[in-house]
């Protein structure tokens, strides 16, 4: 069965990876890993389970991370056997990843999806501080260190671009990094949580790095900002709180170059 397996999905909990590590998968070309790392061992072995992936499009690392491993890298420079590139991959997603993972500087000259995201995501935290996240850390990626993973990883063809990081002085670096790197990117998904109330509002320069990408169609925008209050909202006390609630935001990417820019599918949650 592994032999003639195109997709593989495996739950971190359950599936039993020193098993899987022992098996050949030559058509794989769709892997993910999700559910939640329960021990550094488990991450030891996906270097060894990459490295008979060669024929792989779409990689999803997509596990929580737990308060005693933070970010775990999936490639180190000491893996055996070593992971050359997957020059067919098309889609790269990874949880809360280590900027000095060996994987982004692999050659991936076809991708055109890339996600360094959350997992779980940090505003079902902040919004309703549910109990049940407790076991999972949350070591979003400062803007800094995003930036760094994109300067490693060449990818002429991107189309579709997801960052979650947290504000911080290379936060207006990165956007006109993203604004002038990606010469096909026709979508962007920003997750922005600031470090403090007195960070300096991505407003000021948000616009200005969304008009001058002239691919993009569509951004969507999770903006954590301490002095906009709540939209639509009449009551003064819920807009005394504005710096505690959450909005997502669309720009209309066709509406971005004319002498404007619009706002789009505004929802408070």
């Amino acid at each position: 069965m592994h032999a003639a397996a195109e997709l593989l999905s495996l739950p971190m909990e359950t599936a039993l990876l020193s098993r899987v590590v022992e098996l050949t998968w030559p058509r794989i070309h769709s892997f993910a890993l999700h559910g939640r790392y329960l021990s550094p061992g488990q991450a030891s072995v996906v270097p060894t389970l990459l490295s008979r992936m060669s024929t792989l499009q779409t990689l999803r690392i997509q596990a929580a991370q737990s308060f005693a491993l933070s970010r775990t890298r999936i490639l180190d420079s000491s893996a055996t056997p070593p992971v050359a590139g997957f020059p067919q991959l098309r889609s790269l997603t990874v949880a809360y990843p280590d900027p000095d993972d060996v994987l982004f500087p692999l050659q991936t000259p076809h991708l055109t999806h890339l996600s360094l995201r959350d997992e779980p995501r940090f505003y079902l935290y902040l919004r309703k501080k549910e109990l049940v996240l407790s076991p999972f850390a949350s070591p979003i990626l400062k803007a800094s260190e995003c930036l760094a993973i994109l300067r490693r990883k060449n990818v002429p063809l991107l189309s579709s671009l997801e960052v979650v990081c947290e504000a911080d002085t290379g936060e207006a670096e990165l956007l006109r990094y993203i604004s002038s790197a990606y010469a096909h990117l026709a979508q962007l998904e920003l997750h922005r949580y600031r470090t403090s109330d007195d960070d300096r509002d991505p407003y000021v320069f948000l616009p200005v790095a969304l008009s001058s990408i002239a691919s993009l169609k569509t951004s969507h925008l999770n903006l954590d900002c301490a002095r906009i209050p709540p939209l639509h909202c009449n009551n003064e006390e819920r807009r005394a709180r504005g710096s505690n609630t959450l909005r997502f935001w669309t720009y209309d990417g066709s509406l971005l170059h004319g002498s404007s820019i619009n706002l789009h599918g505004i929802r408070e949650n």
